[in-house]
């Protein structure tokens, strides 16, 4: 059964490859070998939350989140991760494969800007042990995604 993310790219015409791996602990170092893909290009997607509600935030498997620069992106005091119990409320995803497309709720996405250095990049599919890879331009479209500086 496909996920609502890859339902909602195949509805919108939208060409991907899905990459299939044993799952043990997902991480993105873990996809980055198990797919045989650089860490650069496999993205982590992270819920956060601040005082205006929730945000997805895509980064790459070299970076690490900078809290700071999302609080200005949402315009709030602060962000943190999201609570765990929170997770599949807001994106109708199970924590460790949180898609950023097609989330339950719509929430603003923030990706990394090294995101438009490489043709393609890696997401989750939506599913536990498949990965989604496709091109970055088509990754950004179907997110709606805001290009920023997000990393420490």
């Amino acid at each position: 059964m496909k996920s609502r993310a890859l339902l909602w790219l195949d509805r919108h015409g939208v060409p991907y490859q899905v990459l299939e791996y044993d799952e043990v602990e997902k991480t993105a170092q873990e996809v980055a070998l198990k797919c045989r893909l650089p860490l650069d290009r496999v993205f982590k997607t992270l819920l956060i939350h601040g005082d205006n509600g929730f945000a997805i935030v895509l980064m790459p498997g070299t970076e690490q989140l900078s809290e700071k620069k999302c609080a200005a992106a949402m315009d709030c005091r602060r962000v943190e991760m999201a609570d765990p119990e929170d997770i599949q409320r807001i994106t109708g995803y199970l924590r460790g494969s949180v898609s950023p497309i097609n989330p339950r709720r719509p929430v603003p996405v923030f990706c990394h800007q090294s995101i438009l250095e490489n043709e393609h990049a890696g997401v989750s599919a939506g599913q536990r042990g498949f990965e989604l890879w496709l091109k970055s331009s088509d990754l950004v479209r179907a997110t709606s995604a805001t290009i920023l500086d997000c990393a420490r």
